[in-house]
C-alpha cells in the first residue's frame, strides 16, 4: 500500500499551518498562493503554476535551514577556532548553494508558466544580478570541481572611518579553491551566505509584492 508523505495538491493545508513561518520570510508569499489557488480553480488548465510556486517554497525553507546552520559554524569558528566536523560543513555549504541556485531556476520556470499560460508578465535576468552570479560560479566549482579549502583567521582590514584612524583588522573565514581550472576568488564565508540570501529574499519579495496585485486583479475580473 502506497503511503502520501506530501501531496501538492493538498499545498493550501500544508502552508496554512505554515503560513507564519514562510510569511516571516517573505512578506504575503503563502497570500500570493491563496490567490493562486483561486485562479487555479477558475481554470484548470493552471494546476502546474500550484505544483511550481509550491516547490519555491519548500526550497525556500531549504535554505533557510542551510543558513542558519552555516552561520551557527561561522559563531563557532569565532568563538572556538576550528573545532567544527568539517565534513559536515562542506555537505551543507554544498547544499546551500545547490539550493539557492535550485531556487533561482525554479523561480525562472514558474514565471515562464505564469506568463505563458496565465498571461501575467515578470521576468528577471539572473545574469544582471551579481549575488545570482557568484551563487553560479561557486555552486559550478563545488559541484563539478572540488571543495574548498577553509582558512579560519584569515586576516584582513576594515575601511577606516577616517584618514588618521587605524584600520580595524577583520578575522574571516576564508573559502579558497586551490585546484581549479580557471580562477575563483576567494571569499568570506558569512559574506557569501549573507549576500545571497539578501539578494535572493529582496529579489523574491519584490516578485511576491508584484504578482500579488496582478493575480487579485486577474481574480475580481473572474
Amino acid at each position: 500500500m502506497t503511503t502520501t508523505i506530501f501531496d501538492i495538491s493538498n499545498s493550501k493545508k500544508y502552508f496554512n499551518t505554515e503560513r507564519h513561518y514562510y510569511n516571516s520570510l517573505v512578506d504575503n508569499c503563502v497570500e500570493l498562493l491563496d490567490e493562486l489557488l483561486i485562479l487555479i480553480d477558475a481554470t484548470s488548465d493552471l494546476k502546474q503554476l500550484e505544483y511550481r510556486y509550491s516547490n519555491i517554497l519548500v526550497i525556500l525553507r531549504f535554505i533557510d535551514v542551510e543558513f542558519k546552520y552555516l552561520q551557527h559554524i561561522v559563531s563557532q569558528l569565532r568563538t572556538n577556532g576550528s573545532q567544527i566536523k568539517p565534513v559536515e560543513f562542506l555537505m551543507h555549504l554544498k547544499n546551500y548553494l545547490v539550493h539557492v541556485d535550485s531556487f533561482i531556476d525554479y523561480l525562472d520556470g514558474f514565471l515562464e508558466v505564469l506568463s505563458e499560460q496565465a498571461n501575467i508578465h515578470y521576468r528577471f535576468d539572473r545574469k544582471s544580478i551579481a549575488e545570482f552570479n557568484l551563487i553560479n560560479e561557486i555552486r559550478n566549482q563545488i559541484h563539478h570541481e572540488s571543495l574548498p579549502t577553509v582558512d579560519y583567521n584569515h586576516e584582513s582590514y576594515a575601511p577606516a572611518h577616517s584618514d588618521v584612524a587605524p584600520r580595524a583588522a577583520v578575522f574571516e573565514i576564508r573559502l579558497r579553491w586551490p585546484m581549479t581550472k580557471q580562477e575563483v576568488s576567494s571569499i568570506d564565508l558569512e559574506t557569501l551566505i549573507k549576500t545571497t540570501k539578501n539578494a535572493l529574499l529582496i529579489k523574491f519579495g519584490s516578485i511576491v509584492c508584484s504578482l500579488l496585485e496582478e493575480v487579485k486583479t486577474k481574480n475580481s475580473n473572474i
